[in-house]
């Protein structure tokens, strides 16, 4: 009862943002969206406890015959996912109150679409059948479609609601026929009747199944309309799409496991590798990135490959029967899947904050956001590090158990595994070291840089909240890792059984499952590493005499090329050009240095920051020239997979724009024709 209470919420949400006139309540249905999202987790958890949470459906349970019957329940799984992916929308929708958002007020009927998504995924988590699971997966397209494309202001809309709609049909077709597979197999559409699938048929369905899910997700290389999609959502609808609604994506992957069993060992190897692989080149744009919205979006891609890593490891553990390499790999990618969703969303709340107040998210624009904005500025300092995998936060955890889970390989007797699973953990180590430096450059800069004429600006209650309530569960979760554990542990329990007991290696630390090999305190870093703080800061005023904060101050130097009068210190593009030159091979780095006209310099700077390239705006005039520097790069799935492919269709377009003539008999002869070839290609296969 408690979930169709969820329902009805996000009924009255959508009711009360699209009625016309003064019965308008924008605030009331951000309310109720919220309420909805709250009573969802109630459910969720109850689940996870071992209650039974399901929508009475009545007459609709009965799908007809040769559907069988099904409906909405809960299970531990489903459960915790609801926990996971409406608890971090529930402050989301916080932020959509008056005075919390321009674009809130600006786009009143935004909250019905951002309720239609939310109950979609709701669809997705509790749906026990696979007509179900279709149809709150169709409801999610329809969602991330009206939600990409609802601001018609933004020029960028149009093409990133296309693209969104086009993977996100792509990602049905696929679950569609992967489910229609597992069902021939197994001999039914119910979960019950997929759990009986088996053999090649089942192995092609779990490779269909994840195909559907990981365009979800963003895993190349069907990434490519993930990063326009989450930066042209407006208002909450980013933090929801991108913290909440993708998580279906990965409860989509643990329940194929759930429901087909053991996967293939190619299956494995390819996860792993693909995993590795959306993991660099996700951090690497997200690195270069000269947009705040852009840097954040691309981050999901690389979150997505290192909580597919440990999804990985926990095929193989499938494979080979090791329940212990299953659960240490699903508790790594879980904890990483809680640690994505809190990071993510607190850094879209803040990320439409500082846009909509300062008007652009060009970076080398944003400077010192912390001291005009503090709550905004403390939840962009939080929710980065949370991304870059720091100590105290919640993503230090989960990407130490995800390397841990990686290095497992040892434990199997298949070379491709082993040889996967050392590829998988490099690539994702080395997606973690460019994470760091890449959100060190957003706190740096961003959050902390000089800025001048700073003032202090107006921050919403209702924004300060959500900060509050996200800042405290990324905190919180690496406080409190041992409960985190414990609270995925029942969720997964259904596939792995008693071993995630084995994931504590006592009441504070946690272990990769299997004992003896490493272990790590989260809880005792909280104690120790602020008490060594406040060590140090003894020790220093002790050995600083009378004045221990006295600060010198001289001018700082600026450069020694004569004639050349620039800012002092890094600008992020700047800090950000190493990087383009490290990876230049994987981002296909070019640089153009021309003579323009002011005029002409702005424009381009405006065109880069359009199409994601980078214009080095420090550059001053020399000798009265203009000078602009522009460094590019290049999205190589999209260039060389998706153009080529997008070349071929309009050509096909074209020769079908022939076809239509307008002529009655031409019509009648293509239909004889389609008629002949069908006739003929029933005789020969009967």
């Amino acid at each position: 009862m408690i979930l169709l209470l969820a329902f009805v919420a996000w009924a009255l949400a959508a009711l009360a943002s699209v009625v016309p006139g003064p019965a308008r309540r924008p605030a009331v249905a951000w309310l109720a969206n919220a309420a909805g999202c709250a009573l969802a987790v109630v459910g969720g958890a109850r689940a996870l406890t071992g209650h039974d949470v399901r929508v009475p459906l009545g007459p609709f349970e009965d799908l007809g015959q040769g559907l069988g019957s099904g409906g909405l329940e809960l299970d531990r799984l489903g459960g915790l996912f609801v926990v996971i992916a409406l608890g971090v929308a529930l402050p989301a929708c916080l932020t959509g109150l008056r005075g919390s958002s321009q674009a809130s007020a600006r786009l009143p009927r935004l909250p019905a679409a951002v309720a239609a998504c939310l109950a979609s995924v709701l669809f997705v988590l509790a749906a026990n059948h696979l007509f179900w699971l279709l149809f709150g997966w169709e409801g999610l397209t329809l969602g991330f479609f009206l939600l990409t494309g609802f601001d018609r202001a933004d020029p960028r809309a149009p093409s990133a609601a296309l693209a969104a709609a086009s993977f996100g049909k792509a990602s049905g077709a696929a679950v569609l026929l992967g489910g229609l597979l597992a069902a021939r197999s197994g001999g039914g559409l119910g979960y019950a009747d997929l759990q009986q699938a088996h053999g090649h048929l089942a192995h092609l369905a779990f490779a269909l199944l994840l195909v559907g899910f990981a365009v979800k997700i963003g895993a190349v290389p069907v990434q490519v309309w993930l990063p326009p999609a989450y930066a042209t959502a407006p208002g909450p609808a980013r933090a929801i799409m991108a913290g909440a609604a993708v998580n279906v994506g990965f409860y989509g992957m643990w329940r194929t496991l759930d429901l087909l069993g053991p996967a293939p060992a190619w299956l494995a190897i390819v996860v792993l590798i693909v995993a590795g692989v959306t993991a660099v080149l996700g951090i690497a744009h997200g690195a270069v990135h000269p947009d705040l919205r852009g840097l954040v979006a691309w981050s999901s891609v690389e979150n997505a490959g290192v909580i597919g890593a440990g999804y990985g490891v926990a095929l193989i553990g499938s494979h080979v029967g090791d329940r212990r390499l299953m659960a240490a790999g699903l508790l790594a990618a879980t904890a990483q899947v809680i640690a994505h969703a809190l990071g993510k969303s607190l850094l879209f709340v803040v990320v439409r904050e500082v846009e909509e107040t300062h008007r652009t998210a060009d970076l080398d624009a944003l400077r010192d956001v912390a001291r005009s904005q503090p709550w905004t500025g403390a939840g962009l300092v939080v929710g980065a590090l949370t991304l870059a995998g720091l100590p105290l936060t919640a993503g230090f955890a989960s990407e130490w158990l995800t390397l841990e889970s990686l290095m497992q390989q040892f434990r199997i007797d298949h070379l491709g595994m082993q040889l996967a699973s050392a590829v998988a953990g490099a690539l994702v180590a080395l997606s973690i070291g460019v994470a760091g430096v890449t959100f060190v450059r957003l706190i740096a800069l961003t959050g902390f840089g000089a800025a001048s004429g700073v003032r202090r600006r107006h921050e919403a209650l209702g924004l300060k909240v959500a900060v509050t309530l996200l800042v405290l569960g990324c905190l919180g979760a690496a406080a409190a890792a041992p409960w985190e554990i414990d609270l995925i542990s029942a969720g997964v329990r259904p596939l792995v059984a008693d071993a995630v007991d084995q994931a504590h290696a006592s009441d504070w630390a946690i272990q990769p499952v299997f004992s003896g090999f490493s272990s790590l305190s989260p809880s005792w870093l909280w104690l120790v590493i602020p008490g060594y703080l406040v060590l140090l800061v003894v020790v220093v005023s002790c050995l600083s005499g009378r004045r221990p904060w006295r600060v010198r101050r001289v001018p700082a130097w600026s450069s020694a090329s004569p004639g050349v009068d620039r800012g002092v210190g890094y600008t992020s593009f700047g800090y950000a050009n190493p990087m383009r030159k490290v990876l230049a091979n994987l981002l296909l780095t070019h640089h153009q240095i021309q003579e323009v006209s002011a005029a002409e310099r702005r424009a381009a700077v405006r065109l880069a920051g359009d199409r994601g390239a980078s214009v080095d705006r420090s550059a001053e005039s020399v000798s009265g020239t203009n000078l602009a520097y522009e460094v590019d790069v290049v999205e190589i799935v999209g260039r060389y997979l998706y153009r080529p492919a997008y070349a071929v269709l309009q050509a096909a377009a074209r020769i079908a724009t022939r076809l239509q003539s307008g002529r009655l008999d031409a019509y009648m002869a293509y239909m004889l024709l389609v008629l002949l070839a069908v006739v003929a290609l029933v005789a020969a296969v009967s």
